[in-house]
Protein backbone atom coordinates (compact mmCIF):
# COMPACT_ATOMS: atom_id res chain seq x y z
CA UNK A 1 0.00 0.00 0.00
CA UNK A 2 2.85 2.61 1.12
CA UNK A 3 4.51 1.75 -2.33
CA UNK A 4 2.04 2.31 -4.54
CA UNK A 5 0.92 5.92 -2.38
CA UNK A 6 4.57 6.64 -3.03
CA UNK A 7 4.57 5.60 -6.65
CA UNK A 8 1.13 8.19 -6.63
CA UNK A 9 3.01 11.01 -5.50
CA UNK A 10 5.96 10.66 -7.83
CA UNK A 11 3.71 10.32 -10.95
CA UNK A 12 1.97 13.32 -10.08
CA UNK A 13 5.25 15.06 -9.18
CA UNK A 14 6.24 14.15 -13.17
CA UNK A 15 3.33 16.45 -14.10
CA UNK A 16 4.40 19.88 -14.73
CA UNK A 17 2.39 22.75 -13.65
CA UNK A 18 0.08 24.24 -15.80
CA UNK A 19 -0.91 27.96 -16.62
CA UNK A 20 -2.19 30.19 -13.65
CA UNK A 21 -5.83 28.91 -12.62
CA UNK A 22 -7.92 29.23 -9.71
CA UNK A 23 -10.96 28.02 -7.99
CA UNK A 24 -13.30 29.93 -5.41
CA UNK A 25 -13.43 28.55 -2.23
CA UNK A 26 -16.00 25.73 -1.53
CA UNK A 27 -19.85 27.60 -1.17
CA UNK A 28 -21.99 25.49 0.95
CA UNK A 29 -25.91 25.25 -1.10
CA UNK A 30 -27.22 23.60 1.74
CA UNK A 31 -26.26 22.26 5.03
CA UNK A 32 -29.65 20.16 5.61
CA UNK A 33 -29.75 17.21 3.22
CA UNK A 34 -31.83 14.18 4.34
CA UNK A 35 -29.43 11.93 4.29
CA UNK A 36 -25.80 11.68 2.33
CA UNK A 37 -26.55 10.30 -1.16
CA UNK A 38 -29.69 11.28 -1.50
CA UNK A 39 -29.74 14.84 -3.28
CA UNK A 40 -29.06 13.37 -6.82
CA UNK A 41 -26.81 17.26 -7.72
CA UNK A 42 -26.28 18.13 -11.12
CA UNK A 43 -24.12 21.07 -12.13
CA UNK A 44 -23.65 22.90 -15.56
CA UNK A 45 -21.37 26.06 -16.52
CA UNK A 46 -21.67 28.93 -19.46
CA UNK A 47 -18.03 29.36 -21.07
CA UNK A 48 -18.71 33.15 -19.11
CA UNK A 49 -18.54 30.82 -16.03
CA UNK A 50 -22.48 31.12 -15.03
CA UNK A 51 -23.44 28.26 -12.60
CA UNK A 52 -26.37 26.18 -12.16
CA UNK A 53 -26.95 23.60 -9.46
CA UNK A 54 -29.96 21.42 -9.31
CA UNK A 55 -30.97 18.95 -7.09
CA UNK A 56 -34.07 17.36 -5.25
CA UNK A 57 -35.44 18.52 -1.95
CA UNK A 58 -38.32 16.57 -0.56
CA UNK A 59 -40.08 15.35 -3.27
CA UNK A 60 -38.68 18.38 -5.36
CA UNK A 61 -36.64 20.11 -7.41
CA UNK A 62 -34.88 22.92 -6.36
CA UNK A 63 -32.40 25.03 -8.31
CA UNK A 64 -29.04 28.08 -7.54
CA UNK A 65 -27.61 30.04 -9.71
CA UNK A 66 -24.04 30.88 -9.19
CA UNK A 67 -21.75 33.67 -10.67
CA UNK A 68 -17.46 33.27 -11.62
CA UNK A 69 -16.60 33.59 -8.05
CA UNK A 70 -18.68 30.58 -6.92
CA UNK A 71 -21.30 32.69 -5.17
CA UNK A 72 -24.44 31.13 -5.71
CA UNK A 73 -28.40 32.13 -4.90
CA UNK A 74 -30.64 30.68 -2.35
CA UNK A 75 -32.36 27.45 -3.78
CA UNK A 76 -35.40 27.79 -5.82
CA UNK A 77 -38.32 25.16 -6.27
CA UNK A 78 -38.31 24.02 -9.93
CA UNK A 79 -40.57 21.14 -9.86
CA UNK A 80 -43.20 20.28 -6.38
CA UNK A 81 -42.51 16.83 -7.52
CA UNK A 82 -39.72 15.25 -9.67
CA UNK A 83 -36.69 13.29 -9.00
CA UNK A 84 -33.09 12.46 -11.06
CA UNK A 85 -32.87 16.41 -12.29
CA UNK A 86 -30.20 17.36 -14.96
CA UNK A 87 -29.39 20.76 -16.00
CA UNK A 88 -27.32 22.48 -18.66
CA UNK A 89 -27.11 26.20 -19.41
CA UNK A 90 -26.26 27.79 -22.81
CA UNK A 91 -23.70 30.75 -23.79
CA UNK A 92 -25.80 33.58 -23.62
CA UNK A 93 -27.33 31.81 -19.58
CA UNK A 94 -30.41 30.44 -20.76
CA UNK A 95 -30.58 27.07 -19.58
CA UNK A 96 -33.01 23.32 -19.37
CA UNK A 97 -33.73 21.14 -16.64
CA UNK A 98 -35.14 17.93 -17.02
CA UNK A 99 -36.55 15.84 -14.44
CA UNK A 100 -38.63 12.22 -13.75
CA UNK A 101 -42.01 12.01 -12.49
CA UNK A 102 -45.27 9.62 -12.39
CA UNK A 103 -42.86 7.68 -15.19
CA UNK A 104 -42.22 10.26 -17.29
CA UNK A 105 -39.73 12.87 -18.90
CA UNK A 106 -40.43 16.73 -17.88
CA UNK A 107 -38.50 19.94 -18.68
CA UNK A 108 -38.77 23.13 -18.11
CA UNK A 109 -36.48 26.04 -19.63
CA UNK A 110 -34.85 29.50 -18.00
CA UNK A 111 -34.42 32.33 -19.45
CA UNK A 112 -30.87 34.13 -19.32
CA UNK A 113 -32.68 36.75 -16.40
CA UNK A 114 -33.25 33.78 -14.45
CA UNK A 115 -36.90 32.92 -15.28
CA UNK A 116 -38.33 29.42 -15.58
CA UNK A 117 -40.95 28.30 -17.83
CA UNK A 118 -43.71 26.34 -17.64
CA UNK A 119 -43.19 22.62 -16.88
CA UNK A 120 -44.01 20.39 -19.78
CA UNK A 121 -43.93 16.51 -20.11
CA UNK A 122 -41.70 15.65 -23.31
CA UNK A 123 -42.57 11.29 -22.88
CA UNK A 124 -45.32 9.34 -22.46
CA UNK A 125 -45.69 7.31 -19.10
CA UNK A 126 -43.72 4.37 -18.78
CA UNK A 127 -45.38 1.36 -17.59
CA UNK A 128 -42.42 0.50 -15.35
CA UNK A 129 -40.49 3.37 -15.32
CA UNK A 130 -38.09 5.99 -16.67
CA UNK A 131 -34.14 5.76 -16.27
CA UNK A 132 -32.67 9.06 -16.86
CA UNK A 133 -32.83 11.50 -18.21
CA UNK A 134 -29.34 12.54 -19.43
CA UNK A 135 -28.59 15.83 -20.97
CA UNK A 136 -26.03 17.65 -22.97
CA UNK A 137 -26.40 21.11 -24.52
CA UNK A 138 -24.03 22.86 -27.26
CA UNK A 139 -23.14 26.47 -25.97
CA UNK A 140 -25.61 28.29 -28.87
CA UNK A 141 -28.39 26.66 -26.69
CA UNK A 142 -29.20 23.30 -28.96
CA UNK A 143 -29.42 20.30 -26.74
CA UNK A 144 -30.08 16.51 -26.59
CA UNK A 145 -32.22 14.81 -24.29
CA UNK A 146 -32.39 10.70 -24.09
CA UNK A 147 -33.73 8.56 -21.74
CA UNK A 148 -35.00 4.86 -21.51
CA UNK A 149 -38.79 3.46 -20.90
CA UNK A 150 -37.96 0.62 -18.88
CA UNK A 151 -39.29 -2.52 -19.06
CA UNK A 152 -37.85 -6.55 -19.10
CA UNK A 153 -35.39 -5.08 -22.00
CA UNK A 154 -35.96 -1.07 -22.20
CA UNK A 155 -36.76 0.95 -25.17
CA UNK A 156 -34.52 3.94 -25.35
CA UNK A 157 -35.66 7.54 -26.54
CA UNK A 158 -34.13 11.01 -27.45
CA UNK A 159 -35.33 14.59 -27.85
CA UNK A 160 -33.68 17.84 -29.68
CA UNK A 161 -34.35 20.79 -27.97
CA UNK A 162 -33.45 23.24 -30.66
CA UNK A 163 -32.39 26.89 -29.27
CA UNK A 164 -34.89 28.82 -31.21
CA UNK A 165 -38.02 26.39 -31.55
CA UNK A 166 -38.43 24.40 -28.01
CA UNK A 167 -38.55 20.97 -27.73
CA UNK A 168 -39.38 18.20 -30.86
CA UNK A 169 -41.21 15.34 -30.32
CA UNK A 170 -39.05 12.84 -28.87
CA UNK A 171 -37.82 9.94 -30.89
CA UNK A 172 -37.45 6.16 -30.40
CA UNK A 173 -33.96 5.31 -30.93
CA UNK A 174 -34.57 1.52 -30.26
CA UNK A 175 -34.54 -1.16 -27.86
CA UNK A 176 -31.82 -1.18 -24.87
CA UNK A 177 -31.18 0.82 -22.21
CA UNK A 178 -29.09 3.96 -21.42
CA UNK A 179 -26.63 3.00 -18.90
CA UNK A 180 -26.90 4.94 -15.94
CA UNK A 181 -23.14 4.37 -14.99
CA UNK A 182 -22.25 5.74 -17.57
CA UNK A 183 -20.15 8.85 -18.21
CA UNK A 184 -21.50 10.64 -21.29
CA UNK A 185 -24.33 9.01 -22.84
CA UNK A 186 -24.86 11.85 -24.76
CA UNK A 187 -23.39 14.62 -26.38
CA UNK A 188 -23.69 17.73 -28.87
CA UNK A 189 -20.87 19.58 -30.78
CA UNK A 190 -20.76 23.43 -31.10
CA UNK A 191 -22.37 23.09 -34.89
CA UNK A 192 -25.80 20.90 -33.53
CA UNK A 193 -24.39 17.32 -34.03
CA UNK A 194 -25.54 15.16 -31.81
CA UNK A 195 -24.97 11.23 -30.39
CA UNK A 196 -26.25 8.88 -27.70
CA UNK A 197 -25.00 6.10 -27.03
CA UNK A 198 -26.87 2.83 -25.19
CA UNK A 199 -26.66 -0.46 -24.89
CA UNK A 200 -28.80 -2.83 -27.39
CA UNK A 201 -29.79 -6.79 -26.48
CA UNK A 202 -27.57 -8.99 -28.28
CA UNK A 203 -28.31 -12.67 -27.14
CA UNK A 204 -27.74 -12.63 -23.54
CA UNK A 205 -25.45 -9.90 -23.67
CA UNK A 206 -24.76 -5.94 -24.66
CA UNK A 207 -23.76 -4.56 -27.89
CA UNK A 208 -23.13 -0.75 -27.81
CA UNK A 209 -25.37 1.41 -29.89
CA UNK A 210 -25.13 5.07 -31.15
CA UNK A 211 -27.56 6.98 -32.33
CA UNK A 212 -26.50 10.17 -34.54
CA UNK A 213 -28.30 13.26 -35.66
CA UNK A 214 -26.54 15.34 -38.08
CA UNK A 215 -26.42 19.49 -37.60
CA UNK A 216 -29.24 21.09 -39.76
CA UNK A 217 -31.54 17.53 -39.35
CA UNK A 218 -34.74 17.12 -37.37
CA UNK A 219 -34.63 13.56 -36.16
CA UNK A 220 -31.65 10.98 -35.17
CA UNK A 221 -30.90 8.38 -38.39
CA UNK A 222 -31.06 4.62 -36.87
CA UNK A 223 -28.42 3.43 -34.44
CA UNK A 224 -25.19 1.81 -35.47
CA UNK A 225 -24.16 -1.49 -33.37
CA UNK A 226 -20.21 -0.12 -32.65
CA UNK A 227 -17.83 -3.03 -31.27
CA UNK A 228 -18.96 -6.61 -30.39
CA UNK A 229 -20.58 -7.69 -26.84
CA UNK A 230 -20.57 -7.71 -24.33
CA UNK A 231 -20.53 -4.03 -23.86
CA UNK A 232 -20.83 -2.14 -20.86
CA UNK A 233 -20.62 1.70 -19.37
CA UNK A 234 -20.50 3.58 -23.12
CA UNK A 235 -19.64 7.67 -23.36
CA UNK A 236 -19.57 9.38 -26.39
CA UNK A 237 -18.25 13.00 -27.49
CA UNK A 238 -19.23 15.05 -30.73
CA UNK A 239 -17.08 17.45 -31.36
CA UNK A 240 -17.10 20.49 -33.33
CA UNK A 241 -16.42 19.33 -36.11
CA UNK A 242 -18.81 16.77 -36.43
CA UNK A 243 -16.38 13.58 -35.31
CA UNK A 244 -17.56 11.27 -32.61
CA UNK A 245 -15.43 9.27 -30.23
CA UNK A 246 -17.13 6.48 -27.94
CA UNK A 247 -15.14 4.66 -25.26
CA UNK A 248 -16.81 1.65 -23.52
CA UNK A 249 -16.15 -1.45 -21.45
CA UNK A 250 -15.72 -5.17 -22.49
CA UNK A 251 -18.50 -6.39 -19.89
CA UNK A 252 -21.15 -7.65 -18.81
CA UNK A 253 -22.20 -5.04 -16.71
CA UNK A 254 -22.30 -3.00 -13.44
CA UNK A 255 -23.93 -5.66 -11.27
CA UNK A 256 -22.13 -8.77 -12.41
CA UNK A 257 -18.51 -7.68 -13.77
CA UNK A 258 -18.05 -4.38 -13.90
CA UNK A 259 -14.27 -4.50 -15.34
CA UNK A 260 -12.56 -5.64 -18.19
CA UNK A 261 -10.88 -4.18 -21.42
CA UNK A 262 -11.30 -1.04 -22.69
CA UNK A 263 -12.55 -0.21 -25.86
CA UNK A 264 -12.13 3.27 -28.29
CA UNK A 265 -13.97 4.00 -31.73
CA UNK A 266 -14.17 6.73 -33.34
CA UNK A 267 -16.59 8.28 -36.89
CA UNK A 268 -15.51 11.22 -38.92
CA UNK A 269 -18.34 13.25 -39.81
CA UNK A 270 -20.98 11.54 -42.05
CA UNK A 271 -18.64 8.36 -41.94
CA UNK A 272 -19.25 5.16 -39.94
CA UNK A 273 -17.47 3.77 -37.10
CA UNK A 274 -14.12 2.38 -37.33
CA UNK A 275 -12.54 -0.79 -36.04
CA UNK A 276 -12.26 -0.23 -32.53
CA UNK A 277 -8.63 0.30 -30.51
CA UNK A 278 -7.68 -1.63 -27.26
CA UNK A 279 -5.83 -0.20 -24.61
CA UNK A 280 -3.68 -1.94 -22.26
CA UNK A 281 -6.43 -1.70 -19.69
CA UNK A 282 -7.76 -5.16 -18.74
CA UNK A 283 -9.33 -4.05 -15.59
CA UNK A 284 -10.77 -0.51 -16.41
CA UNK A 285 -14.08 0.73 -15.47
CA UNK A 286 -16.17 4.11 -15.69
CA UNK A 287 -14.70 5.83 -18.77
CA UNK A 288 -14.98 9.36 -19.56
CA UNK A 289 -14.37 10.77 -23.02
CA UNK A 290 -13.91 14.26 -24.75
CA UNK A 291 -13.08 16.11 -27.83
CA UNK A 292 -10.60 18.27 -28.56
CA UNK A 293 -11.35 18.91 -31.97
CA UNK A 294 -9.66 18.21 -35.63
CA UNK A 295 -10.93 14.24 -34.72
CA UNK A 296 -8.66 13.96 -31.54
CA UNK A 297 -9.97 12.98 -28.31
CA UNK A 298 -8.74 11.89 -24.77
CA UNK A 299 -10.42 9.02 -22.74
CA UNK A 300 -9.72 8.97 -18.78
CA UNK A 301 -10.50 6.04 -16.82
CA UNK A 302 -9.84 3.65 -13.60
CA UNK A 303 -8.27 0.26 -13.22
CA UNK A 304 -9.26 -2.01 -10.94
CA UNK A 305 -5.68 -3.34 -8.34
CA UNK A 306 -5.78 -7.17 -8.76
CA UNK A 307 -7.36 -8.65 -6.36
CA UNK A 308 -9.35 -6.29 -4.68
CA UNK A 309 -13.13 -6.39 -4.45
CA UNK A 310 -15.80 -5.70 -6.67
CA UNK A 311 -17.33 -3.43 -4.60
CA UNK A 312 -14.57 -1.18 -4.27
CA UNK A 313 -14.68 1.59 -6.12
CA UNK A 314 -10.89 2.56 -6.14
CA UNK A 315 -7.57 1.82 -8.47
CA UNK A 316 -4.92 4.03 -10.49
CA UNK A 317 -6.37 6.28 -12.92
CA UNK A 318 -5.31 6.78 -16.28
CA UNK A 319 -5.45 8.33 -20.08
CA UNK A 320 -4.72 7.95 -23.22
CA UNK A 321 -5.28 10.32 -26.28
CA UNK A 322 -6.36 8.93 -29.82
CA UNK A 323 -4.88 11.17 -32.67
CA UNK A 324 -6.59 12.57 -35.52
CA UNK A 325 -5.16 9.39 -37.31
CA UNK A 326 -6.56 7.40 -35.56
CA UNK A 327 -3.76 5.91 -33.70
CA UNK A 328 -3.86 5.86 -29.86
CA UNK A 329 -0.84 7.57 -28.29
CA UNK A 330 1.09 6.61 -24.80
CA UNK A 331 -1.13 5.83 -21.94
CA UNK A 332 -0.58 7.98 -19.07
CA UNK A 333 -0.82 7.55 -15.60
CA UNK A 334 -2.77 10.49 -13.82
CA UNK A 335 -2.63 9.08 -10.39
CA UNK A 336 -1.45 5.52 -9.30
CA UNK A 337 -2.26 5.93 -6.03
CA UNK A 338 -5.09 3.19 -4.52
CA UNK A 339 -7.43 5.64 -2.84
CA UNK A 340 -7.95 7.69 -6.15
CA UNK A 341 -11.51 7.45 -7.21
CA UNK A 342 -13.54 8.25 -10.40
CA UNK A 343 -12.19 10.73 -12.77
CA UNK A 344 -14.55 13.48 -14.38
CA UNK A 345 -13.75 14.65 -17.55
CA UNK A 346 -14.74 17.92 -19.62
CA UNK A 347 -14.05 20.19 -22.71
CA UNK A 348 -12.50 23.61 -22.37
CA UNK A 349 -11.57 26.11 -24.29
CA UNK A 350 -8.19 25.97 -27.13
CA UNK A 351 -8.94 22.20 -27.44
CA UNK A 352 -8.11 21.17 -23.82
CA UNK A 353 -9.61 18.91 -21.39
CA UNK A 354 -9.90 18.80 -17.35
CA UNK A 355 -9.68 16.48 -15.48
CA UNK A 356 -10.68 16.10 -11.68
CA UNK A 357 -10.73 12.93 -9.31
CA UNK A 358 -10.16 12.24 -5.40
CA UNK A 359 -7.45 10.88 -4.02
CA UNK A 360 -5.23 10.31 -0.39
CA UNK A 361 -1.87 12.49 -0.09
CA UNK A 362 0.81 10.03 1.29
CA UNK A 363 0.23 8.86 5.23
CA UNK A 364 -3.35 10.80 5.17
CA UNK A 365 -6.54 8.97 5.79
CA UNK A 366 -8.24 11.81 3.95
CA UNK A 367 -9.30 12.33 0.37
CA UNK A 368 -8.27 15.66 -1.37
CA UNK A 369 -8.90 16.95 -4.62
CA UNK A 370 -6.88 17.06 -7.87
CA UNK A 371 -6.73 18.56 -11.22
CA UNK A 372 -4.90 18.06 -14.67
CA UNK A 373 -5.68 19.49 -17.83
CA UNK A 374 -4.72 18.14 -21.08
CA UNK A 375 -3.92 20.13 -24.51
CA UNK A 376 -4.52 19.51 -28.07
CA UNK A 377 -2.42 16.97 -27.93
CA UNK A 378 -4.37 15.08 -25.18
CA UNK A 379 -1.31 14.99 -22.38
CA UNK A 380 -2.66 15.91 -19.10
CA UNK A 381 -0.40 18.94 -17.24
CA UNK A 382 -1.12 18.91 -13.15
CA UNK A 383 -3.70 21.80 -12.29
CA UNK A 384 -4.69 23.13 -9.06
CA UNK A 385 -8.09 21.83 -8.40
CA UNK A 386 -10.88 22.69 -5.56
CA UNK A 387 -9.13 23.48 -1.81
CA UNK A 388 -10.39 21.59 0.84
CA UNK A 389 -10.79 17.47 1.69
CA UNK A 390 -13.20 15.44 -0.53
CA UNK A 391 -15.82 13.28 0.80
CA UNK A 392 -15.54 9.37 0.72
CA UNK A 393 -19.02 9.35 -1.36
CA UNK A 394 -18.06 8.95 -4.78
CA UNK A 395 -21.16 8.61 -6.36
CA UNK A 396 -22.28 12.37 -5.72
CA UNK A 397 -19.69 14.53 -7.42
CA UNK A 398 -20.35 16.18 -10.69
CA UNK A 399 -18.50 18.38 -13.00
CA UNK A 400 -19.40 20.67 -15.16
CA UNK A 401 -16.96 22.33 -18.26
CA UNK A 402 -17.15 25.25 -20.71
CA UNK A 403 -15.15 28.10 -22.31
CA UNK A 404 -12.33 28.72 -20.16
CA UNK A 405 -15.03 27.60 -16.67
CA UNK A 406 -15.13 24.41 -14.56
CA UNK A 407 -17.97 24.01 -12.07
CA UNK A 408 -18.02 20.69 -9.56
CA UNK A 409 -20.37 19.91 -7.14
CA UNK A 410 -20.33 17.42 -4.45
CA UNK A 411 -22.26 15.98 -1.16
CA UNK A 412 -19.96 16.69 2.02
CA UNK A 413 -22.13 14.61 4.30
CA UNK A 414 -25.47 16.13 4.60
CA UNK A 415 -23.85 19.27 3.04
CA UNK A 416 -23.88 20.00 -0.67
CA UNK A 417 -21.16 21.58 -2.09
CA UNK A 418 -20.05 23.83 -5.30
CA UNK A 419 -16.95 25.23 -6.65
CA UNK A 420 -16.10 27.29 -9.76
CA UNK A 421 -13.18 27.38 -11.20
CA UNK A 422 -10.78 29.39 -13.95
CA UNK A 423 -8.68 27.19 -16.07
Amino acid sequence: MLRLILLAAAALALLPASAAARWSPPATLTAHLPAPGDAAAQVAVSPAGRTLVAWTRGAGVVLSAGDRRGRFSAPRTVARRGGSPRVAIAADGSALIAWTRGARIWVATRSPGGRIGRARAISAPARRGVDGPFLAMAPGGDAVIAWTASGRIGVTWAAIRSASGGVGAPQRLGAGRVDSFAGSPASIGAAGDAAVAFLAPAGSQTVLAVARRRAGTTGFDAPTRVGAPPATEPGIAAGADGNLTAAWIEGFGFESDFDGPLQIAAAAAGAAFGAPATTSARRAFLPRVVSLGAGASTIAWQDRIRGTRPALLNGPLSAVARRADGTLGSEQVLDANVRARRPRLGPLASSRALAVWTTAPSGSRRLVWRAAVAGPDGRFVRAPAPAGHAPAFTLGQELATAGHYAALVWQDGRRLRAAVGRL
